[in-house]
């Protein structure tokens, strides 16, 4: 599945890059496709504190 593949591509992202608000928010878009609000959601806050950083 493309969607699970952009999500392991993304988890692994924010292993490699400190930066990693990017990565949070395509997982974030990942897992809202899959109707995993609750996930996205927590990556989403995730990359507002680290872009708040």
């Amino acid at each position: 599945c493309l969607v699970l593949g952009a999500i392991m591509e993304a988890t692994s992202a924010l292993d490699k890059d400190s930066t990693c608000v990017i990565a949070l928010k395509q997982r974030a878009e990942s897992h809202y496709k899959l109707n995993h609000y609750e996930q996205a959601k927590i990556d989403i806050n995730d990359a507002l504190a680290l872009a708040r950083q």
